[in-house]
C-alpha cells in the first residue's frame, strides 16, 4: 500500500508534547491539544466553513486535511464510538486492503490523531461538541467526578449520583442541575451559528434527548435515528435539504464501543461490524447525486479506542480495604483512570500503598502536577473546579488493568480511559464526497 499507516502513526507519536513526557511511562501516548487531537476538530470544522472566530484551540495541523478544503460549504462528521487507530490499522493492513486503495483513488486523507484525557465518551464527545476547549477548561473530566457544590460523586454520562442505579437516571436535574446551563464554554453549534452556519446532529433515538446530549448539543437541531440504515438515509436527506447552504452535520455511531466492551476489541464481532459499516458507507457514497456531493467534505473520527482488559488484570477496591481507609469518598473517573480523593493528611499513605501493592498495574500522578503539565489541557485555562474534580491523586492503568469498586455486574473485556496507544490513538479520515 502506498499509504504507509505505520509511518503516519510514528509521525504523530514523534510530535508528542514534551511537558508530560518526564511524568509518564514511555509507552503512554499523550494528548496533543495543539494540533493533532480531537480537541482541534471543532476549530477545523469552523475553519473549513469560514467561521474563524470563537475557538479556544487551533485547527488540526493542515497535514491532516491539506488539499481538501477548497470551496467547502458543508461538513459531515461521523463519530465512531470506540474505534481505535491501531485496531483499524491492523484490519486495513491485513484484511481490508481494498478500503485503503479506495481511499487513495478518492484522494482521501487517513491519519491518526489523539483522543483527550481521559479517553472516554463523556469527556471526548463534550470536547468534540465544544469550541476547542480541552477537558480541563470545559470541566467534564470523567465518567464520574466530584461535583463540589452538590457534595456528591456524580455520573456525568447518566446525569445522576453514583450508586443510584437505573432508577437515578437524570436525577441531577431534580437537584437543580440543568444540562443546558452546566457548561461554561460555548458549544460547537453556538460558535458556528455566530457565523451563520446551521448544525444538525443525528443521534440514536434512545439518547437523542438525554441529559448529556442536551448539555453538549446546545444550539443544534437533534434528530433521533432508529438503526444504521436510518442514519445513512438521514445523512443523504440532509445533503438534499442543505444544498446551497453552509451547514454542519454530526452523526454518532455507538456500536463499535458496545461490541468492544462486551467481547474485547480483537474479536470477530468487531470485523463483522466493520463490514456492515463499509456496506453502508459504500452505498452512501455511491448513491449521492452530483448536487448532493457538491462542496461537501466527509470526516470520520472516534472518541477513543479500546484495550483488551482480561479478568486476570481486574482489581477491586473491595480487596484493598487498607487503601479505602485513606479515602474520603469512593474514587471518581474511570476504572482505567481513577481520581482518589484522600482524607486530610493521608496523601503519603496513599502513595505508599500504591507503591507496595498497585504500582505494576497503575502509574500514580499528583493531580495538581498533572493539571500543571497539561494532561487535561492548557493549564492557563482551567475550569474553577478542575482541581477539586480530580482529587489528590490520579491512577493511570498500564496494559489492560482496571480498578473497580467491587465486582462488576458483567465482564467487560474491552476498556478505555488511560493512555495506552490502543485507547488514545484514533483515526481521522477526510474525503470529498
Amino acid at each position: 500500500m502506498s499509504l504507509d499507516l505505520q509511518h503516519l502513526e510514528a509521525d504523530v507519536i514523534a510530535r508528542q508534547p514534551t511537558s508530560l513526557a518526564a511524568l509518564l511511562p514511555e509507552s503512554f501516548i499523550l494528548p496533543h491539544y495543539t494540533g493533532h487531537s480531537i480537541a482541534n476538530l471543532p476549530p477545523t470544522i469552523g475553519h473549513l466553513l469560514r467561521v474563524d472566530q470563537g475557538w479556544a484551540a487551533p485547527p488540526l495541523d493542515e497535514r491532516h486535511w491539506r488539499g481538501l478544503e477548497q470551496g467547502i460549504e458543508r461538513v459531515i462528521l461521523l463519530v465512531l464510538d470506540g474505534i481505535g487507530w491501531r485496531r483499524l490499522r491492523s484490519l486495513l493492513e491485513s484484511g481490508d486492503t481494498a478500503f485503503v486503495e479506495q481511499l487513495e483513488q478518492l484522494g482521501a486523507r487517513l491519519t491518526p490523531i489523539t483522543s483527550v484525557s481521559p479517553a472516554t465518551t463523556s469527556v471526548a464527545t463534550t470536547t468534540l461538541w465544544g469550541n476547542g476547549a480541552a477537558p480541563a477548561e470545559h470541566g467534564i473530566l470523567g465518567f464520574t467526578m466530584l461535583l463540589a457544590e452538590q457534595s456528591a460523586l456524580c455520573n456525568m454520562l447518566f446525569w445522576q449520583p453514583v450508586g443510584r442505579g437505573a432508577a437515578g437516571y437524570g436525577e441531577l436535574e431534580s437537584w437543580g442541575l440543568a444540562p443546558e446551563t452546566f457548561l461554561r464554554t460555548p458549544s460547537l453549534a453556538q460558535v458556528l451559528a455566530g457565523g451563520a452556519v446551521s448544525t444538525t446532529s443525528l443521534m440514536p433515538m434512545p439518547i437523542s434527548n438525554s441529559p448529556l446530549t442536551r448539555m453538549q448539543m446546545r444550539g443544534a437541531r437533534v434528530i433521533g435515528y432508529h438503526n444504521a440504515t436510518d442514519l445513512w438515509l438521514m445523512l443523504r436527506d440532509w445533503l438534499s435539504q442543505t444544498t446551497g447552504q453552509r451547514a454542519f452535520c454530526y452523526a454518532y455511531y455507538p456500536d463499535f464501543d458496545n461490541f468492544s466492551h462486551r467481547d474485547g476489541p480483537n474479536e470477530p464481532s468487531w470485523e463483522a461490524l466493520w463490514r456492515e459499516l463499509r456496506f453502508h458507507l459504500d452505498g452512501f457514497l455511491g448513491s449521492l447525486t452530483a448536487q448532493q456531493r457538491q462542496k461537501t467534505l466527509f470526516l470520520v473520527t472516534a472518541d477513543h479506542g479500546h484495550v483488551f482488559s482480561p479478568d486476570a488484570e481486574r482489581h477491586l477496591l473491595s480487596d484493598h480495604p487498607a487503601l479505602a481507609q485513606h479515602l474520603s469518598l469512593m474514587p471518581g473517573g474511570e476504572p482505567r483512570h481513577l481520581y482518589l480523593y484522600g482524607r486530610a493528611g493521608h496523601s503519603e499513605a496513599i502513595r505508599a500503598y500504591h507503591e507496595a501493592h498497585l504500582a505494576s498495574a497503575f502509574h500514580l500522578l499528583d493531580s495538581r502536577e498533572a493539571l500543571t503539565a497539561g494532561l487535561y489541557g492548557p493549564p492557563a485555562r482551567l475550569h474553577p473546579d478542575a482541581e477539586r474534580r480530580l482529587g489528590d491523586v490520579v491512577l493511570l492503568a498500564r496494559g489492560g488493568a482496571t480498578l473497580w469498586l467491587s465486582e462488576p455486574a458483567r465482564s467487560l473485556l474491552g476498556m478505555h480511559g488511560s493512555l495506552e496507544a490502543e485507547e488514545m490513538l484514533v483515526p481521522f479520515l477526510a474525503l470529498r464526497c
